[in-house]
């Protein structure tokens, strides 16, 4: 009788480990990722309507590398997005400008943050694969949509609060 109880507690055990695991893969969390370049928007003919989804179709390959620095904190309430700038004439290296942004709707797994710096920007983080991507569209006064990137998100360093 021992045998049997002490089998059907290691079986629960392990099929609680594994639904624990298989619900955490799509939880994206408090911590500093990277948004990893790998498509960029391309003005065509077909000029997406305002604060609507972009189609995959007017997004190009990117293939220079660029990188989006971001925090997410305050349980994925907050986002900081550091934007990359041209390469700095004194020290050689890529300085960043910092905007920082408010979740505004999360739904199946899809977070979106919106920005007010400028003329305003949004995130949309959304689960991929076993991992994240993102979009970063930046809006303009004259025209709605100014520019707009995709990729893949790298977590490296939990957020230390």
């Amino acid at each position: 009788m021992k045998s049997i109880t002490l089998t059907c507690l290691l079986v629960l055990a392990q099929a609680f480990t594994l639904t624990a695991s298989a619900d955490d893969k799509n939880q994206i969390v408090d911590a500093t990722h990277t948004l990893i370049v790998d498509r960029e928007w391309k003005l065509s003919d077909e000029y997406p309507k305002e604060n609507t989804e972009i189609p995959a179709s007017q997004y190009v390959e990117e293939k220079s590398g660029t990188t989006y620095p971001m925090r997410l904190s305050q349980d994925q309430q907050s986002v900081t997005l550091f934007l990359p700038l041209e390469k700095s004439a004194v020290k050689g290296t890529k300085q960043h400008v910092a905007l920082t942004g408010k979740l505004d709707s999360s739904k199946h797994g899809v977070k979106t943050y919106v920005f007010a710096e400028n003329a305003g920007a949004r995130l949309i983080v959304k689960p991929h694969g076993k991992g994240f991507e993102a979009e970063f569209t930046q809006y303009g006064s004259a025209v709605w949509l100014v520019s707009s990137v995709r990729g893949r998100l790298d977590q490296r360093i939990k957020h230390q609060q």
